[in-house]
């Protein structure tokens, strides 16, 4: 619901799944990529593709497969990634003809089988995936409902409509003090959780919040 408000922040949560093959990560990221704000999904993308499809469709960033990404490229994407969690911050490269600036802030969430590394540990919400018991496989669809993902769609419209441009009643700072005297110790965390608790304000699940938040703080400290 975030990405539909990108506007409304300066800075972006990232989700980070992690986990083995066969833990749905890739299934998650493609049911996130149908609801989500203008995706960008793709298991293999350069650095400069990324930078321009994000700078022209101010849109959500979806990277599956990030531990097989040619070494080159990863070391790029990383330094990208650290400059997109803030609003305002750029990425900066060496075109053909000319240095390139790129706006590349926004919403991300990507997918991998092994630790980040630290850099991103920071600016990430880890999730950690696991396989499904066996037994247990037809739980879930083989496919994706595209159908209810048009209908969710159209009311994350109208979401966006009704919150677009409101920020401003919920003031950055007091929300990160909020958090922050709820127990939740860890600055950077707070930091990246702010566009999440403003969902959770308005749908009234901030406790709910809170507690995940406070778990993962105390495992960052500790």
């Amino acid at each position: 619901m975030a990405t539909w408000l990108r506007d409304n922040f300066d800075v972006y949560t990232y989700i980070a799944l992690l986990g083995p093959y066969s833990s749905g990560k890739s299934r998650v990221l493609e049911v996130l990529g149908e609801i989500c704000f203008n995706s960008v999904l793709s298991p293999n993308i350069s650095p400069a593709a990324i930078a321009r499809l994000i700078e022209k469709y101010r849109g959500t960033l979806f990277l599956d497969e990030f531990q097989h990404l040619d070494t080159p490229d990863k070391k790029e994407i990383i330094k990208l990634l650290n400059s997109g969690y803030r609003e305002g911050m750029r990425y900066v490269r060496v075109g053909e003809k000319d240095v390139e600036v790129y706006n590349v802030s926004g919403f991300k969430v990507f997918a991998a089988v092994e630790e980040l590394v630290r850099s991103l540990q920071t600016r990430s919400i880890e999730i950690n995936m696991m396989e499904l018991p066996k037994g247990k496989e037809d739980m879930v669809r083989f496919t994706i409902d595209r159908n209810r993902a048009k209908e969710l769609k159209a009311r994350l419209l109208y979401f966006r409509l009704k919150y677009l441009g409101k920020s401003d009643e919920n003031d950055p700072e007091n929300l990160c003090r909020e958090i922050f005297e709820k127990g939740v110790k860890d600055r950077r965390l707070i930091e990246i959780s702010l566009p999440l608790y403003y969902i959770a304000n308005i749908l009234g699940e901030k406790e709910i919040l809170i507690e995940g938040l406070k778990t993962i703080s105390s495992k960052r400290m500790s």
